[in-house]
């Protein structure tokens, strides 16, 4: 490999249009040696990229999957809380502590009489 980059190098050195600005006109790149893996280790090339690619939109569906899933539970507990099937008076939130446990949801009200209701 540096053997090319060391030919590309003086291909393009041969062929610099100087002036007060240094370019490389189309003429050179045009003629720039490309060096290029034998047919058979671009198939596997190819393949290599096809399959993570796959791997890449099954993960992509996995987690657009993930996040309408917690968003209809999200919208699920709010309307529990609305409606009163949950008690949450009590709850607080814990710490944000990375490692601390994931907050207790709060138990559900069951059947309570009018009496009680009213108290």
């Amino acid at each position: 490999m540096l053997h090319l980059q060391v030919e590309s190098a003086e291909s393009v050195e041969l062929h610099w249009s100087f002036g007060t600005q240094q370019n490389i006109g189309m003429g050179v790149v045009e003629n720039l040696p490309i060096p290029l893996p034998p047919i058979g280790e671009q198939e596997e090339i190819s393949q290599f990229i096809r399959e993570q690619d796959r791997n890449w939109d099954d993960l992509i569906s996995e987690s657009k999957k993930s996040v309408e899933l917690l968003e209809e539970r999200r919208s699920a507990l709010i309307s529990a809380a609305v409606t009163g099937k949950i008690d949450v008076r009590g709850w607080r939130a814990e710490s944000h502590d990375a490692e601390a446990e994931l907050p207790k949801v709060a138990e559900p009200v069951v059947n309570h009489s009018a009496k009680e209701a009213r108290a």
